[in-house]
């Protein structure tokens, strides 16, 4: 079993190319056995044209796009503004980046609609390969380089295709917000607006600089993120630093529609710099410059309370909403109010915790679950906790891994599904997957080298349809 999936794992890595895979990189359960119409296309469709894939994107150029199609006998094929046609036959469309057209194909017996929408010609390469039923409906990921290349929040549905996206100068994350809005984090606060791209806002924080590693919008409409202030004098001795130091302080902030705040936290009132984990001292606090201890990554709400990540603590705290108190800690130094992890082989060795994890996240049956990076010391993994507060232990239910991802340094995500996969983006490495409870991957997304997201947000199948997203996308292009 593990040598077949090894292979199928090689396969997946052989999409990514310098443009657009050529061939078909989708297999779907299901198709149908006969073919009752076969279509081409000059750029080249991706994925290759198949009955039961019904979206594709290609590369547009000045030139027109050329399309080649031979439908059966007794099939009409009908094209975006073109008169229904039979056989063979051959149609040039002039299309501009974001620009789309159908294919409709109908017989006595079935209508069956296609999609090809135009990529930018900036959009960055990538390969997919599905190998069983999705349950995670859509994607949604920004990928990134560590240059200075595009960025675009892009929605890939249950293929691997991408259906929707926007520009988000400086973005880093997306997330799709209650009303069907999109959201981004760009390292000045956040973008929000319709799919559509109208109703623009900007969401920012108070008194402080806001950071790109969360956004949220509460049940109460507020939006929750999370920033840095410098704060001294402050006794960094105990990490190496000066005893009158700048300490870069983590807030968290919840601000209302209006731009005021509702509630704040922040780290360095309720948490010590003797929490900082030795691995890195180096990374948190160089000279001159205010000490990075905390560095912060996500917030999850959780009932009366938050359940935060902390990268350079190698932990996970919640604390309370009402009065800013820490009701319980698993990883890192411990404290009065830690956890004891079980199951757990990483924390069966003297000192074994998490190592920089991202993306801490609470289950509606109350299980926590987080991406552990494992940062120089392992492979990252995605894993889950059922917590006992009563008795103050947190018990490892399950975990997933790919061999593919060796090593994640920094980002990474990992969110399972109501039905047992999971959405994962494996860090500083090109890959986000969906994978199975068995680590199985059921969806793969793979970047050109040097590429990665820096969290994938499932969007769960009912929330927003395709054709929503098609009709998004045609109100952008001006089509």
């Amino acid at each position: 079993m593990f040598a077949r999936r090894r292979r199928r794992l090689r396969t997946a890595a052989a999409l990514v190319a310098g443009g657009l895979v050529a061939s078909a990189a989708v297999v779907a359960p299901g198709a149908r056995a006969g073919s009752r119409v076969h279509v081409s296309a000059n750029p080249g469709l991706y994925p290759a044209f198949s009955e039961s894939v019904s979206d594709y994107v290609l590369r547009c150029s000045q030139a027109p796009v050329t399309l080649a199609i031979d439908a059966a006998p007794g099939v009409d094929v009908t094209v975006t503004g073109h008169r229904p046609h039979t056989g063979h036959f051959q149609l040039n469309l002039p299309l501009s980046p974001g620009q789309a057209f159908s294919i409709t194909v109908h017989d006595s017996t079935d209508t069956d609609h296609y999609f090809a929408r135009c990529l930018p010609s900036d959009f960055p390469s990538f390969g997919s390969i599905k190998l069983a039923p999705s349950q995670a409906g859509m994607i949604l990921a920004i990928p990134l380089t560590g240059g200075a290349g595009p960025r675009y929040a892009t929605v890939f549905n249950s293929d691997g295709v991408p259906v929707w996206w926007a520009p988000a100068p400086g973005g880093w994350y997306a997330t799709l917000l209650p009303g069907n809005r999109i959201g981004w984090t760009d390292g000045g606060g956040a973008v929000v607006e319709n799919l559509d791209g109208s109703g623009a806002t900007r969401v920012r924080m108070v008194g402080v600089s806001p950071d790109f590693h969360e956004l949220q919008q509460l049940a109460n409409g507020d939006y929750l993120m999370i920033g840095a202030r410098p704060s001294s004098p402050v006794n960094l001795t105990a990490v190496g630093g000066p005893v009158k130091g700048v300490l870069l302080d983590n807030v968290i902030e919840e601000i209302t529609p209006a731009g005021q705040v509702a509630w704040s936290w922040s780290a360095a009132a309720h948490i010590g710099v003797t929490e900082l984990q030795p691995e890195w001292v180096a990374q948190a606090a160089p000279g001159g410059a205010p000490a990075d201890v905390f560095h912060m990554n996500s917030v999850e709400p959780d009932g009366n309370g938050f359940v935060v990540s902390f990268r350079h603590l190698n932990a996970v705290y919640r604390i309370d909403k009402a009065t800013g108190a820490i009701t319980w800690k698993i990883g890192g130094t411990s404290i009065p109010q830690s956890l004891q992890v079980h199951n757990d082989p990483v924390f069966a060795v003297p000192g074994g915790t998490f190592v920089g994890q991202h993306d801490a996240r609470i289950l509606p049956d109350g299980t926590l679950t987080l991406h552990d990076n494992g940062t120089n010391h392992r492979a990252p993994r995605a894993v889950r906790y059922a917590l006992d507060l009563h008795n103050r232990t947190a018990t490892l239910l399950e975990w997933i891994s790919d061999p593919q991802a060796s090593a994640s340094i920094c980002c990474g995500s990992a969110r399972r599904l109501p039905g047992g996969d999971w959405v994962v983006s494996w860090g500083l490495t090109p890959y986000v997957e969906e994978l199975n409870a068995r680590s199985y991957p059921v969806l793969r997304i793979q970047w050109a080298s040097g590429w990665f997201a820096y969290r994938a947000y499932p969007v769960a199948p009912g929330t927003v349809s395709l054709d929503q997203l098609r009709a998004a996308m045609d109100t952008r292009s001006g089509h």
